[in-house]
């Protein structure tokens, strides 16, 4: 497969993931459990895929370590990420309220997501 081929495979693969993780909340309250269960999975898939690191509790928010390869992506797909994790950890608890994205390696704070502030928001 061309590198070009495996881009858009990818950008498709991500696309889905996306749509469908943060999709199913739409589809009501009685899919609540399944719903969580699919955006663990996804997140999983997601640091399989290599779009971060992983993701943990650290001063009382979820905070994203994110690489390279997440940053090399369009800004809607970075909010459709961003998003997913932050209606997982929203739903798990309430006093989650935004999500700190951090670059894997360097440790540098590049983006918060939050409802509160419309979305994503990159920058320190």
């Amino acid at each position: 497969m061309t590198l070009r081929r495996q881009q858009k495979f990818f950008a498709g693969l991500l696309a889905w993931l996306v749509i469908t993780g943060v999709g199913l909340a739409l589809c009501g309250q009685a899919l609540a459990v399944d719903t969580q269960a699919h955006r663990k999975k996804t997140i999983g898939v997601l640091i399989s895929l290599g779009y971060m690191s992983k993701v943990e509790i650290k001063d009382d928010l979820p905070h994203m370590f994110v690489t390279p390869m997440f940053m090399a992506e369009p800004y809607n797909n970075q909010q459709g990420i961003a998003a997913l994790v932050w209606h997982y950890y929203q739903d798990m608890d309430p006093k989650y309220d935004k999500v700190i994205l951090i670059l894997s390696g360097s440790g540098a704070k590049v983006g918060v997501f939050s409802k509160a502030l419309g979305g994503l928001r990159m920058g320190p």
